[in-house]
């Protein structure tokens, strides 16, 4: 997934910006299953916990938290307009813990409920 997708300055990034946003998301895409932790995400990009946030922060206007939870959301958007799961395969894959805060953070997210986009399709 392209991170313009999610990136709101497009036109404001430098290259070291471009650079470490792509190692992030190759990264992230790597553990989308998992809970994500800064410190991790940090220590495999060769920076300290703030110097990641101030990073991330600067490139994209979003927190860490912010930004992976909206990565995961677009991702599952796409497993769902691909039909290739169902809502709990879908949520399960984007590394949502549970269905329901899945349910209620796309809709909050997209303004439709997930098993919306299933039927839409």
């Amino acid at each position: 997934m392209k991170y313009s997708v999610l990136h709101s300055k497009e036109s404001d990034e430098t290259p070291s910006e471009i650079g470490f946003l792509e190692s992030f998301i190759e990264l992230l895409e790597s553990h989308l299953s998992e809970i994500p932790q800064l410190n991790f995400f940090a220590a495999n990009l060769n920076l300290s916990e703030s110097g990641f946030k101030k990073k991330l922060k600067r490139a994209t206007g979003k927190s860490f938290q912010t930004f992976v939870r909206e990565h995961k959301l677009e991702k599952a958007r796409t497993m769902l307009t691909q039909g290739k799961s169902n809502v709990s395969e879908t949520a399960y894959q984007a590394g949502f813990k549970s269905v329901a805060h899945f349910s209620d953070a796309f809709k909050k997210q997209f303004g439709q409920s997930p098993s919306n986009i299933l039927v839409n399709r």
